[in-house]
């Protein structure tokens, strides 16, 4: 069982922070609690005010909420919580659009915000930085039990926050419903063919109405369970998916330590950053209090936190399986004594990274480019292939596919969605290609991008398949897991939100913390007006942290 006092004490391979670091980080992290807490306060005020028929609440409805008709917004506040989204500000290479009146202040306190928060992760990840000499990558050192109790506080005010800027969570909760009190299967059926849908309160923040779940069979089922369980009750619902996400979160933190400790202790940290800033207590604080984690994964409720879990525990369970001075044997060429070894500890967490990463699958299906590598993995350094993992999690796809019909639906409507230009390289390809043909990029850019990526992705595996496979080598196979994955998310997908990287941070903070750092910066602009471009979004979010994060490590590598 994870406890609050196993969890500090298991932190034996992180680096203890000196008196100063120590005391100016807990320092930091009291401000950060008492900071976000204002801010859940201000929140919940604000949507307790807006429903109200007073001039204040015209007021904070005009400057927190929707620019629809005010009937409608003081509609949606009365009966849901319509705080989820904020008012638009469209930037474009031709085009650009002012909100007029209060939505002003909106945009202003957001701005406030990110550049507090920005600040707060900075000197948290880097608490010593007006020191002029770093501490060294080889110090061994412990976290403050104090200091994890900060966290985990933060975490849980975030947790207990209205969503900033997206209705997703309320989405879950509609599909949920769909199934628990309307029979309707979310992957064929669409939320508009129910008569008077927003009168249902489980309902009303649906903001996918013609869209059928772009999600994976099993998180479907995730959401039926919530939803069955919380007696037809919004807040309830909405409750039961923000805790669970505080769960995901701490289980992420967790093997993340776990994870870390086996690269460190080791003795294979990336040695090819001549500069010792990433210890690991940087390291890990820059996933434990990562803005995409607490802002989109805690605040947002984004089911992203669940992938992240689902993918990176593979990693977490494979190390440990690998670490092992048993798995030292090699397996017998028998097919018997395979299956009979699978029944050994050691090998059973080989199995359950396995069947874990074809759940994630089932969250998501991106993730399904990490199986062939980790199977690669786990082959090159143990002679073994997880059979129960590999039968146990298909046995899930099936019966869950099953269960939705998967295999006889129509796909059409849920493959267009899945290849909508949005917010993502393609987002701004299509719009300088609209500006100067007048029409929209074709979609067979698409297709090619894809074949090219598959390209990519055959030359990682074979290089990985003739490369030496050794302890040594284990940060390479992370590396490569996190390149694939992170090429695909940044570069090849169509569509793209900043909570898609939730998945990809334990991965790139360990192969690459310099990098994830920077993205985690830059996309703290996702909770304001930038967000909402349709060029400067990526370009400010994901184009300039990546060339900076390039040319630096250029730079380093030529002294």
């Amino acid at each position: 069982m994870i406890t609050h006092k196993n969890l500090c004490t298991s932190c034996s391979g992180l680096y203890e922070y000196n008196r100063l670091s120590k005391t100016g980080r807990q320092k930091i992290l009291r401000l950060l609690f008492i900071f976000q807490t204002l801010i859940a306060a201000i929140s919940w005020l604000a949507w307790f005010i807006a429903a109200q028929d007073s001039k204040l609440g015209y007021f904070v409805q005009k400057s927190f909420f929707l620019p629809v008709p005010l009937e409608q917004v003081k509609n949606q506040v009365i009966n849901n919580f319509s705080l989820a989204e904020f008012p638009s500000w469209l930037i474009c290479l031709n085009d650009l659009h002012i909100p007029s009146g209060y939505q002003v202040l909106n945009h202003l306190s957001m701005l406030v915000f990110v550049i507090i928060y920005g600040f707060i992760f900075f000197k948290t990840v880097f608490p010593d930085f007006n020191v002029p000499k770093f501490k060294s990558f080889t110090e061994k050192q412990t976290p403050s039990q104090n200091d994890l109790s900060w966290l985990i506080a933060i975490a849980f005010i975030s947790t207990l926050m209205l969503p900033a800027n997206s209705s997703d969570i309320f989405g879950y909760i509609s599909f949920g419903e769909q199934i628990v009190h309307y029979n309707q299967n979310p992957y064929s059926e669409i939320l508009a063919n129910i008569e008077n849908w927003r009168l249902d309160p489980l309902l009303g923040n649906m903001r996918w109405e013609y869209n059928p779940s772009p999600y994976g069979p099993v998180f479907t089922l995730i959401c039926k369970f919530f939803v069955s369980i919380s007696w037809n009750n919004l807040w309830l619902s909405f409750f039961i998916f923000k805790i669970f996400n505080f769960i995901c979160y701490l289980l992420l933190i967790y093997i993340f330590h776990h994870t870390l400790k086996y690269f460190l202790r080791e003795g294979i940290a990336d040695s090819s950053q001549k500069t010792k800033i990433w210890n690991a207590d940087r390291v890990w604080h820059l996933v434990a209090l990562n803005p995409l984690l607490i802002i989109q994964g805690l605040w947002n409720g984004h089911n992203d936190l669940l992938l992240a879990v689902l993918a990176f525990a593979p990693v977490f369970f494979t190390v440990k399986a690998l670490s092992s001075e048993e798995n030292a044997e090699t397996v017998d060429g028998k097919q018997s004594r395979v299956l009979f070894k699978s029944l050994k500890p050691k090998y059973l967490g080989i199995n359950l990274a396995i069947c874990l990463l074809i759940l994630s699958v089932l969250v998501k299906y991106i993730t399904i480019i990490l199986i062939p590598l980790l199977l690669l993995w786990i082959w090159k350094r143990a002679r073994y292939i997880p059979y129960y993992g590999l039968i146990t999690g298909i046995l899930c796809f099936y019966f869950s596919s099953q269960y939705f019909n998967l295999f006889n639906i129509d796909y059409t409507e849920i493959s267009n969605n899945a290849t909508l230009f949005h917010k993502s390289l393609f987002d701004v390809v299509n719009t300088v290609f609209k500006l100067i043909t007048k029409t929209d990029l074709p979609r067979s850019a698409v297709l090619i991008s894809l074949a090219a990526y598959a390209l990519f992705y055959a030359y990682i595996f074979f290089k990985l398949f003739f490369s030496k496979a050794d302890k040594k080598s284990d940060l390479d196979f992370l590396k490569s897991l996190s390149v694939v994955y992170a090429v695909l998310l940044l570069i090849i997908s169509p569509k793209f939100h900043s909570w898609y990287l939730i998945s990809l941070l334990p991965f790139a903070a360990i192969s690459h913390p310099r990098l994830c750092f920077a993205l985690s910066l830059g996309h703290l602009l996702s909770i304001t007006f930038i967000d909402q471009a349709h060029v400067l979004n990526y370009l400010l979010m994901t184009v300039l942290p990546v060339a900076q994060t390039y040319f630096y490590d250029s730079h380093l590598r030529r002294n």
